[in-house]
């Protein structure tokens, strides 16, 4: 299934090894269909600045001190491997954006 993820999209993982509800069946489940489903993206991140963020984040502190590395990352990963999609037609087809109008302001007339 993530083969066809682009190249930015990271994962963050909460996870922590001192909560018992990270060591429920559930939880145990949830980690296996985690790696089943998205084996290449998780690996692409143990491999990047944020492994911290795969590997399992235990708390709300961790996760903020590791948001910015991945975020990086993904802008990185962005400016390197996204194309740019100019719109369809002719170039200057479309019309740039301007602050000011050209016309008069209505009480100026």
């Amino acid at each position: 299934m993530d083969t066809a993820i682009r190249p930015w999209v990271s994962v963050m993982v909460p996870w922590s090894r001192h909560d018992l509800q990270c060591h429920s069946e559930e939880s145990r489940r949830l980690g296996t269909h985690m790696e089943h489903t998205l084996p290449v993206l998780l690996e692409r991140g143990r491999r990047s600045d944020g492994r911290a963020a795969v590997n399992g984040l235990p708390a709300l502190k961790a996760f903020t001190d590791v948001l910015p590395a991945v975020v990086a990352w993904s802008a990185r990963q962005f400016l390197t491997h996204a194309q740019p999609h100019p719109p369809p037609g002719p170039p200057h087809s479309v019309n740039r954006p301007r602050l000011l109008l050209d016309e008069a302001p209505h009480g100026d007339e």
